[in-house]
């Protein structure tokens, strides 16, 4: 199913958690540089945890040789259609976390070797 971020109460990464990092204490810990580009680009970096147990209770679509784990889903932030991604390290911390718009999904998907939209399942 397709995610849809940008119009929740749901508290962000940065600015309103109690917390950094958890909610409920269930979710991997965020790296500091993850919660710094939350403040620096709020609209595609500071998106609620909670589409974090959405995004990472699907199996990764990459796992890299180092063992970082790459998570892809589809969905909308202000009802633009994407791509949220989440990079997991070998020590379950999330280091890498954005939402990506279609349009520049090809760019980026090169970039980091990662699958073409059409691949990445609604």
């Amino acid at each position: 199913s397709k995610i849809t971020g940008g119009t929740s109460g749901d508290e962000p990464v940065a600015g309103g958690s109690p917390i950094p990092g958890t909610v409920n204490g269930d979710l991997p810990p965020l790296a500091d540089r993850v919660i710094q580009r939350a403040l620096e680009d709020p609209l595609y970096h500071n998106f609620p945890r909670t589409i974090d147990r959405e995004i990472l209770s699907e199996p990764p679509a990459i796992v890299r040789p180092d063992g970082r784990e790459e998570y892809l889903t589809r969905g909308s932030i202000n009802k633009q259609d994407g791509v949220y991604h989440i990079t997991i390290d070998d020590s379950g911390t999330i280091v890498h976390r954005t939402f990506i718009p279609e349009n520049d999904w090809a760019r980026y998907s090169r970039r980091w070797n990662l699958p073409p939209l059409n691949q990445i399942g609604l």
